[in-house]
């Protein structure tokens, strides 16, 4: 496991980013859907997804799915990612969401999961 030195650069980083996130899920243009994705073969065949993905970004509907099977907050601040940045690619994507998530404060977290119940 690399362990990591978070600095005060990272967590102005990880702020922005998190604003950025949380200000999109805020607009509502987007949705949520939390689904089995490794059983949904609707997704699967459309998107041509793995037995593995826990989530999914579909910019043409604007809607995120999420496996709520699995750890919901970083899956969804990925996702969330992939609708901010749509250029970007998977690895990109991935080491923004460990800035996020390595600086994800409690209140951060309850921020997220009270707007996630507002949307649902």
């Amino acid at each position: 496991m690399r362990v990591r030195i978070v600095t005060d650069a990272d967590r102005r980083r990880s702020r922005y980013l998190f604003d950025r996130v949380y200000d999109l899920l805020r607009a509502g243009d987007w949705r949520i859907r939390f689904a089995r994705l490794d059983e949904d073969e609707g997704l699967q065949k459309r998107f041509g997804l793995t037995a593995c993905t826990v989530g999914l970004c579909d910019h043409e509907t604007e809607t995120l799915y999420v496996d709520y099977r699995k750890e919901l907050l970083p899956i969804l601040i990925h996702e969330c990612l992939h609708a901010i940045y749509p250029e970007k690619d998977e690895q990109t994507i991935l080491e923004l969401e460990e800035d996020v998530v390595l600086c994800l404060t409690p209140g951060q977290s309850r921020r997220l999961i009270g707007l996630v119940n507002l949307l649902d």
